[in-house]
């Protein structure tokens, strides 16, 4: 199924995505009496996501939830929100709250359309978004724009000098800081990394953006509990975010696999403990290690446990293409 389009002698191209509030005969009847303005319609996030990368997309109405996928999920799939692009994301939505309207500012998305609306509020809405689209961005962003073209192009040397200036001209600007650390952090420099979020979160005490980076940062480090209390926190502020829940569910499984090393260092006879270790290890992939465990450790599995480890062992075997 391909996008749905319309006004092919437009300038501006406007994606809508969900059909449940952003229904084409609705949303054309507001958009096209602009003047200017091409439309796209996507029902699933497939089509989106196609629609968003080959056509030239300036704004973007999503609903919250569509069909296969979600405005997060959306977001995800195109590398998120870059505050330097020339683009406008809108999350059109039947009811508004304080946790979506969190999710709203963490994710970057510039602002809510709630349903009913007026042909007046979507073109005040637009001509908002033309401002941004068309308009000069801030110093910060202007650089931000260089540094980031420069890596996508692959000049590495030329966009790690203008982050790193970025740095030292930009210290109190929290964004900035954010962003910076994201940079560091995809370069695996992870103390400038946490150096940065430590001072992004020192000047925006409540980001839920900056507070969630610190977590994922000291996770990467090992550092499993601090690292599960900021993820925790951020959640806490922005409870909506399905990717942190994930990322929450991931640090407390890691944790619980530490734990189970250390109970079965301390009492290598209890069957339990290594059943309950390869039933972990196998769900999350780990196929040679649970088979070898399982080997390793046989005689210490009573019967009961012995039998549903072979299960796991077999499981593994096809899983993990093992013979």
């Amino acid at each position: 199924m391909e996008a749905q389009e319309g006004n092919k002698d437009a300038v501006v191209g406007v994606l809508n995505i969900g059909t449940e509030i952003l229904t084409k005969d609705v949303m054309d009847q507001f958009l096209r009496s602009l003047g200017g303005i091409k439309t796209y319609y996507a029902s699933k996030l497939s089509v989106a996501i196609e629609t968003y990368v080959s056509k030239q997309i300036s704004v973007v109405f999503c609903e919250n939830e569509f069909t296969n996928g979600t405005i997060q999920s959306f977001l995800n799939q195109i590398g998120g929100i870059d505050p330097s692009d020339p683009k406008y994301i809108v999350l059109a939505t039947k009811g508004a709250s304080p946790e979506l309207e969190a999710l709203r500012k963490e994710l970057n998305i510039h602002e809510i359309l709630l349903k009913p609306f007026s042909t007046e509020d979507v073109h005040a809405l637009i001509k908002r978004a033309l401002q941004k689209v068309h308009g000069t961005p801030v110093d910060w962003e202007l650089d931000l724009r260089v540094a980031r073209d420069a890596e996508k192009n692959k000049r590495f040397q030329m966009a790690d000098q203008q982050f790193h200036a970025m740095v030292k001209k930009y210290p109190n600007q929290p964004q900035a800081l954010y962003e910076l650390a994201n940079y560091f952090m995809r370069a695996g420099r992870l103390d400038i990394c946490e150096e940065l979020v430590e001072r992004a979160i020192m000047i925006d005490p409540n980001s839920a953006r900056a507070i969630s980076l610190m977590g994922s940062i000291l996770k990467k480090k090992g550092n499993m509990v601090l690292g599960l209390q900021y993820l925790e926190e951020a959640q806490s502020i922005s409870p909506l975010n399905s990717q942190r829940s994930y990322e929450i569910a991931e640090c407390k499984i890691l944790m619980a696999e530490e734990q189970l090393r250390k109970a079965i260092t301390y009492d290598p006879y209890n069957s339990a403990n290594h059943l309950l270790y390869i039933k972990l290890l196998t769900n999350r992939g780990q196929y040679a290690a649970a088979i070898k465990h399982v080997e390793a450790k046989s005689e210490f599995f009573n019967e009961s446990d012995k039998r549903e480890a072979d299960v796991y062992v077999a499981i593994s075997k096809k899983l993990g293409g093992i013979r």
